[in-house]
């Protein structure tokens, strides 16, 4: 019998017939759409213009994937929490790269890979690359002081 899945059920070929899936039918489904890339397991269906995989998940609007994938390893994700990226693949559903956390958490994940845009200046004499701080090598901003070397 040939079937063709979509996230929820699948239509039998050539017939009118919808089958509910089991959840254990949509987990296999949803890693079947992960492809292994070195450690990670990257998703490879939808993927948005941030770059993180999408999907719809138990009848609710589109979700990150690798929030999905959290939910099927341990059930939920508290409130104020988000899942955040060891590895730092935004396609990756591996569950043992992923862990919780806050925003503030995120935040400092960002800045401690190097990965914030501009970071901001807190020394008064020289940026964290060690840029000399003058008036022409600064650019204010509502949001601090950045370097325009860096």
């Amino acid at each position: 019998m040939n079937i063709l899945r979509n996230k929820l059920g699948a239509f039998v070929k050539g017939t009118d017939s919808y089958v509910l899936l089991s959840r254990d039918q949509k987990i296999k489904n949803f890693f079947d759409r992960a492809t292994p890339n070195g450690d990670c397991l990257e998703w490879t269906w939808g993927v948005g213009k941030h770059g993180y995989g999408l999907m719809t998940w138990e009848k609710k609007r589109c979700e990150l994937t690798h929030r999905i994938a959290w939910i099927i390893k341990y059930g939920f994700i508290p409130d104020g929490s988000l899942v955040l990226h060891k590895c730092d693949n935004r396609k990756c559903v591996n569950v043992e790269h992923l862990f919780l956390g806050t925003h503030q958490d995120n935040s400092n994940d960002k800045i401690s890979k190097g990965r914030q845009k501009h970071p901001p200046m807190t020394n008064d004499k020289e940026c964290r690359n060690g840029h000399l701080r003058t008036p022409e090598n600064t650019y204010t901003h509502k949001s601090g002081r950045y370097c325009k070397t860096c």
